[in-house]
C-alpha cells in the first residue's frame, strides 16, 4: 500500500478571526481533502481540525510582550517538531526556518523599515515598542539572510512582498505566491446599498469612501487629511482607535461589521505604508466595491491588472484617485475575486507541496534546489 504524503503545518493560530489563522486553517483543510496526512503543530485549533488531523499542541505563553511571546512559542514549536516525521514541514515564522521545507513569509521587517514603517505608540510605551521593533528587525533580517544562503524554499503572501524580498535579499528560491483566499463573489444589491447608506447617514449623491485601518499610521490614515473638505466625498472611518478620530465632523466608528460598512461605500481607501496582504481589501472587492491602494499594498499589482480600483502613489491628489476608483466597472472586482478564489489557491498550495516532495525525493543526496512552478 502506498504511503500517503504527510505535511506538518506549524502556526500559533489555526482559525479566525486573524487573517493568517484563517489561511492556515484553509491550508490544513485543503491538504486533508487532497488525501495528505496532516499534523498540526500549534495552538487555537478548531474542533473540526482536531477530529481530522493529528494535533501536537503548542500553547502560547500568556502575559508577555509580543516579541518574547513569539520567541517562547517558537522555541516550544521547535522542540515539538523533533517528534514529527513529515514529508513537508510548512512554517510561517523565520524563527522556525531551519526546521522547515517551506517558509511562507507574510511580513519583512527590514524592507518595511526602509519604506518608513515605525511604531505608533507614545510615551514610555513607545520606548518599549521601539526597542522591540528594532530587535525584531535585526533578528528578522538575519534569519532571512540565513535562509537565502541555505538555498531553502520560500513563498510569499503577495507579489509586493516577493518583490521587496528580492530587492533586499536577492532572488528567492521557490518564490511562489500563496495569498489569503478571497471571499466568494457577492456584490451588494441596490437595496442593500440604499439601506446601508441610510444607516450611515451619508449624503445621497456623495462618493462614500470607507477606511478600516483605525488610527495606526502604518495603515496610512494621515493621508486621509487630503480628503478633508473635498466636495462630493464623504469618508467613513472604522478600525481600532478610529473612535478617537473625526472627519467632516463625523467620528470614527471603532470596531464594526466590515461588511455592513462596505455596503454604504462606493470606494474603500487603503493607503498603507507597507501592508503585505490586507484581507480587508479582498473583502471589499468581493462585494463589488473598488479600492484605492498604495504601492505598499500587497494587492497593488492585482488591482492594476484587473482594473479593480486605483493604485495611488502620492503623485496625484488622493481625492482624484477616489473619484477615479468610484468610476471603475464592477467587472474588474469580479476578475480580481476570481483570481484569488479558494479553489485556485488550493491548487497552488498542493502543487507547491508536490514540487517540494518530488525534489526532496529526487535530489536527497544533492541538497534542495526548489524551482518555481
Amino acid at each position: 500500500m502506498t504511503r500517503r504524503p504527510h505535511v506538518a503545518l506549524v502556526h500559533d493560530h489555526f482559525t479566525g478571526p486573524t487573517g493568517m489563522g484563517l489561511v492556515t486553517e484553509h491550508h490544513a483543510e485543503w491538504a486533508l481533502d487532497a488525501g495528505w496526512s496532516v499534523t498540526v503543530v500549534g495552538d487555537n485549533v478548531p474542533a473540526w481540525l482536531m477530529a481530522r488531523a493529528r494535533v501536537v499542541a503548542v500553547l502560547k505563553p500568556s502575559g508577555l510582550p509580543a516579541l518574547p511571546e513569539h520567541l517562547v512559542w517558537c522555541a516550544r514549536a521547535r522542540r515539538a517538531l523533533r517528534a514529527v516525521d513529515a514529508d513537508v514541514v510548512h512554517v510561517h515564522s523565520p524563527l522556525l526556518s531551519d526546521r522547515a521545507d517551506l517558509l511562507t513569509s507574510h511580513f519583512l521587517a527590514q524592507p518595511a523599515h526602509a519604506l518608513g514603517v515605525r511604531e505608533a505608540a507614545t510615551g514610555a510605551d513607545r520606548l518599549l515598542r521601539t526597542a522591540q521593533g528594532e530587535l525584531t528587525r535585526r533578528l528578522d533580517d538575519r534569519l532571512y539572510r540565513r535562509r537565502r544562503a541555505q538555498g531553502a524554499a520560500i513563498s510569499f503572501v503577495s507579489e509586493f512582498l516577493r518583490d521587496e524580498y528580492a530587492k533586499h535579499y536577492g532572488k528567492p528560491v521557490g518564490g511562489w505566491i500563496l495569498p489569503p483566499p478571497g471571499p466568494p463573489w457577492r456584490p451588494f444589491g441596490a437595496g442593500e446599498r440604499e439601506a446601508a447608506r441610510a444607516r450611515a447617514g451619508v449624503v445621497r449623491d456623495a462618493i462614500v469612501a470607507g477606511y478600516v485601518g483605525g488610527n495606526d499610521p502604518r495603515k496610512g490614515h494621515p493621508h486621509l487629511a487630503q480628503l478633508e473638505g473635498e466636495p462630493g466625498i464623504e469618508l467613513l472611518l472604522a478600525g481600532p482607535g478610529s473612535e478617537q478620530m473625526r472627519f467632516g465632523g463625523r467620528p470614527g466608528q471603532g470596531f464594526v461589521d466590515v461588511d455592513a460598512l462596505y455596503g454604504a461605500c462606493d470606494v474603500v481607501v487603503a493607503p498603507a505604508v507597507f501592508d503585505s496582504a490586507p484581507v480587508a481589501v479582498l473583502q471589499a472587492v468581493a462585494r463589488g466595491v473598488p479600492v484605492v491602494v498604495s504601492r505598499g499594498s500587497g494587492w497593488a499589482s492585482a488591482v492594476e491588472r484587473h482594473r479593480a480600483g486605483v493604485v495611488w502613489d502620492g503623485g496625484q491628489p488622493l481625492a482624484a484617485a477616489v473619484v477615479a476608483a468610484a468610476a471603475c466597472e464592477r467587472a474588474g472586482c469580479e476578475r480580481l475575486t476570481a483570481e484569488f478564489s479558494p479553489a485556485r489557491q488550493r491548487r497552488r498550495l498542493l502543487d507547491i507541496y508536490a514540487a517540494i516532495l518530488h525534489t526532496k525525493r529526487v535530489t536527497a543526496s544533492e541538497g534542495s534546489d526548489i524551482r518555481p512552478l
